[in-house]
């Protein structure tokens, strides 16, 4: 769209000349190319002082790199520069040599025309809950058999035992109470060397006790120092377990009152931490002064107390064994044709113990006829070949239930060498043989769901020599690797060539380690498919090491390329969303009513001029620095706030630590967006300097009474600020924080989502919100720049500046067909500013390109460009949806929209207008709804207005 050669070469050295800062290693700036001073201030001496803290942050490990291994990067970062025009750069950092000992590096910016978009790999993506519940219980079903085997080796021994250990047992219970008693009758000569404290305990006539002697043991024992124990017996108490005290007062009280011996157990805590069990033994003396006093040795028991407990454990777990596991035990005197059953036998069949067992020869009863045979061949052949048994039988009770079990025999020979009786165990493995009849009945369901489940489920052996093979393989194989199901089992070398050759060295380290530590193994990896596609798969698996050395991991594998996508946007949408409150300076804060725990944001500190430190130590600090006059409005409106009352808009000063007085523009309100209801959310904005301008004006207002026309001129600048103010409170507490608000409330749902439709849905609608605010920013500031900066007079080149901007709209451009025209007459140098035309051009465009029908794909914008060294005249026309005649003289006043069918902020033609103000220009439109609106401007060139 350029003109002539010279457009073109001005075009280039505008946009792509590369800006250049020479710093040496600790960020210092040396000196700046000549370009470069186009948008970096000369006269600050650091990079910090020139970048924002967003870029330093990506900076600052790039820097990193680049000194740690002198090499030049090139990185996907970008730089946005707002003067004197908007540009995006990419940065290079190489390091230089001069002639000097300093360390240099220098920092390139190359123009980039359009937007730059890059993508980073997430490697932190959330498992899809069901299908490892699903794969963890196939992995379950599949080891519960190996884990009965198991057991049934365990129980034989166990049971052969059962009976020697619980007799062990209670001996050695038997023997440690006889020990305990033979200690007592020995107390009294042995208590010197007693690991324990002797005292003299005393209780006065009128009830008060105390401590009347001391042992130097009862300093290490209740961890108190000697003197202050005599001295106050309290300290006794108060470190004894408040539970036990009751009983320990008791026993004292019976002791005292029937003279007999004082026995008793507690508990302590010491000062250090530890908790101690002690007993107490005493005799009580009466005095004659009516007191009694009893000669006391105090012990720890504390090991004993542990011995005791896991003793009593370990029997009530012996008596309990046989009835969990199921087993019984049984003899057969083979002679007598007698036999014994142990109790658990008797509740397999449910028979009544009382009855006795029945004879061998009446078994027949017990079992099916075919079991029966079974059982009766097994007996035979132990008594002839005198050799163990183990057999599985179908076993009926006296209620005709079928039961399965499991019944093992040896034999045991007279003194003559002759078997005279048979013993062994009968185990109950009723549920364990259901278990294994529906396993088997549902392994075909389980193969069919395997397969009809989204991604591979696998079973993968590693072998001790390292070479590996597929036990089973879902035909879920053939969607997500492309590789014929049947051919992927028999060759497992052709799954692995799909895997991404960056990829496949950390992929087999990681079997490796799994196999190593038998620890679960995840991994994410890239599939590379032959025609250049890349998928993102995730996989797990829990190893098991086989007695052969062999170890066999049972897996999942899942397609996990869509949340990798999913997660990358998300981040890029909330990095967005952090870009959008620190350029706004939003000072936001989000407070926890029920833990009292508030979290500020980087710009907040800045505002309150405090750092996290002091905010982390003292959460309220922000009340001690209210205005003593705001104090107590400002905390009523919080407590409004605290009680679920959303407050749009209230002001209040604050006396920062400098000295320096700032005045702060709020919002608050619950935050319903989130499930916890307990959380609160508010916006801040330091609005000091609209403040000061309208004190300003105020003072003014004052000191013009000899004006009139002074005063007048200040009074509607005053009500206008108070007019842009109030509606300026309206904007922030509507559209600035209503849509952060929304974006939050959509992250949190997101994040908490597994559904990708899902989403995806409420990451296209976090899009629009931001897209939205993004756009109202960058209206405030052009706003905020046409306000504070001068008129500067520069040479407009009007096809450069209508490029640039169209280049903005080039995706809607392409994606409606619309059809721009433009015409420029007139070469001669038309002078103006720049920067209040591009805001005034931007504006229409937008404008135009935001109301565009959207019943009919026939769209048109026109351009038309007449400029001289006096004038410039311009028409912007389309064929949109167009104004009601009612509403035309209302659209450039601020936040008003023409049109409630497309949103907007109503700020974009106000903020036009204002532009135009300052270069003394005129404005018209023409409207017809449904045909289009065409703007017509007439700016005079500077030197005119001059």
């Amino acid at each position: 769209m350029h003109d002539s050669n010279n457009g073109f070469q001005d075009f280039v050295a505008d946009n792509f000349t590369p800006l250049a800062i020479l710093i040496d290693d600790k960020g210092n700036v040396k000196k700046i190319n000549e370009a470069g001073l186009l948008f970096f201030d000369q006269s600050k001496k650091h990079i910090n002082d020139i970048f924002s803290k967003v870029f330093l942050d990506v900076f600052e490990s790039i820097f990193g790199e680049c000194r740690k291994y002198q090499e030049t990067l090139r990185v996907p970062v970008f730089y946005n520069f707002n003067q004197p025009t908007k540009k995006q750069f990419s940065v290079t950092i190489t390091p230089f040599t001069e002639n000097t000992s300093e360390e240099l590096y220098l920092l390139v910016f190359q123009v980039i025309m359009g937007n730059m978009r890059f993508t980073v790999a997430s490697y932190d993506v959330k498992p899809i809950e069901s299908k490892s519940e699903l794969k963890e219980f196939i992995d379950e079903l599949q080891a519960a058999n190996e884990e009965i085997k198991a057991s049934n080796e365990e129980l034989t021994t166990l049971n052969e035992e059962l009976s020697t250990y619980k007799n062990m047992l209670e001996q050695m219970v038997q023997e440690r109470t006889f020990e305990l008693e033979r200690q007592r009758t020995q107390f009294k000569n042995i208590i010197n060397n007693l690991p324990g404290a002797v005292l003299k305990y005393r209780i006065d006539a009128d009830g008060k006790d105390r401590l009347v002697f001391l042992s130097d043991q009862a300093e290490d024992l209740w961890e108190i120092p000697k003197e202050d124990a005599l001295n106050n017996i309290n300290l006794h108490w108060e470190i004894a377990f408040e539970e036990d005290i009751p009983q320990m007062r008791q026993q004292l009280m019976e002791s005292a009152s029937n003279m007999t011996k004082w026995n008793s157990q507690w508990r302590i805590k010491t000062k250090s931490g530890k908790i101690k069990w002690l007993e107490g033994l005493a005799i009580p003396e009466k005095k004659e002064d009516g007191a009694i006093e009893w000669d006391t040795i105090i012990l720890d028991i504390t090991q004993r107390k542990i011995v005791e407990n896991s003793l009593k454990a370990q029997k009530a777990l012996l008596e309990q064994t046989e009835s969990i596991a199921k087993v019984g035990s049984w003899e057969w005197d083979v002679a007598k044709d007698q036999v014994i059953w142990s109790k658990e036998i008797f509740n397999i069949f449910d028979l009544d113990e009382k009855n006795g067992a029945p004879r061998f020869k009446n078994h027949g009863k017990l079992f099916s006829e075919s079991s029966f045979k079974k059982l009766t061949k097994c007996v035979e052949d132990a008594i002839e070949h005198t050799k163990p048994f183990e057999v599985e039988l179908e076993a009926i009770t006296s209620k005709g239930d079928i039961k399965y079990c499991i019944a093992r025999g040896s034999v045991r020979k007279n003194k003559y060498e002759n078997v005279s009786q048979l013993f062994g165990s009968f185990q109950d493995i009723t549920h364990r043989k259901k278990a294994e009849i529906k396993w088997k009945e549902s392994q075909e369901d389980y193969k069919a769901m395997a397969d009809s489940m989204p991604g591979v489920v696998l079973k993968y052996q590693l072998n001790p020599d390292f070479s590996e093979k597929l036990l089973y393989l879902s035909k879920g194989a053939e969607e997500l690797h492309e590789i014929p199901h049947q051919e992927a089992l028999d060759n497992f070398s052709l799954v692995r060539e799909r895997l991404h050759p960056e990829d496949l060295s950390s992929f087999s380290d990681s079997i490796k380690k799994s196999a190593e530590d038998l620890s679960l193994w995840k991994k994410e990896y890239r599939i590379l498919l032959p025609n250049g596609k890349i998928k993102w798969a995730e996989g797990r698996g829990m190893p098991k090491k086989m007695p052969d050395g062999s170890v066999i991991w049972n897996s999942i594998i899942m397609d996990i390329s869509d949340k990798v996508k999913i997660t990358q946007e998300l981040r890029e949408i909330n990095d967005q969303l952090d870009l959008a409150i620190e350029t706004a300076k939003l000072g936001v804060w989000v407070y926890d009513t029920q833990a009292e725990e508030g979290k500020w944001n980087d710009v907040l500190y800045d505002i309150f001029g405090i750092s996290k430190e002091e905010f982390a130590s003292n959460n309220n600090i922000w009340e001690d620095l209210l205005c003593p006059e705001d104090r107590e409005r400002v905390i009523k409106v919080f407590n409004k706030i605290s009680q679920g009352e959303r407050i749009s808009s209230y002001q209040y000063a604050i006396i920062r630590p400098d000295g320096e007085k700032r005045y702060i523009l709020a919002s608050g309100g619950p935050f319903k967006q989130s499930k916890d209801a307990n959380k609160l959310v508010g916006i801040n904005i330091d609005v000091t300097q609209i403040k000061l301008y309208e004190q300003e004006l105020i003072k003014a207002k004052e000191n013009a009474q000899k004006s009139e026309a002074k005063i007048r001129e200040k009074n509607i600048a005053l009500e206008k600020a108070n007019t842009e103010l109030d509606r300026f409170v309206y904007s922030v507490s509507h559209d600035l924080r209503a849509p952060i608000a929304s974006a939050i409330g959509l992250s949190q749902i997101a994040l908490n989502s597994t559904n990708l439709e899902e989403i995806n849905h409420l990451n296209t609608l976090k899009v629009k919100t931001l897209n939205k605010l993004d756009h109202f920013i960058k209206d405030i500031l052009d706003y905020s720049r046409n306000s504070r900066l001068e008129v500067k007079g520069e040479a407009v080149n009007w096809r450069e500046t209508i490029d640039l901007i169209l280049i903005e709209y080039h995706q809607a451009i392409q994606e409606k067909d619309i059809e721009i025209i433009v015409n420029i007459e007139g070469e001669e140098a038309f002078y103006t500013d720049k920067l209040r035309i591009n805001i005034i051009l931007n504006n229409l465009f937008s404008n135009a390109f935001k109301f565009l029908k959207d019943y009919t794909s026939e769209h048109k914008i026109e351009i038309l460009v007449n400029s001289n060294t006096t004038f410039a005249e311009i028409k912007v026309s389309d064929n949109g949806i167009g104004i009601e005649a009612e509403r035309v003289d209302k659209v450039f006043d601020m936040f008003y929209r023409a049109n409630d069918l497309k949103p907007g902020s109503g700020i974009g033609l106000y903020i036009l207008k204002e532009s135009l103000n300052k270069l003394n220009g005129e404005i018209n439109l023409q409207s017809k709804v449904g045909t289009g609106t065409s703007f017509f401007l007439k700016i005079p060139a500077l030197e005119t207005i001059n």
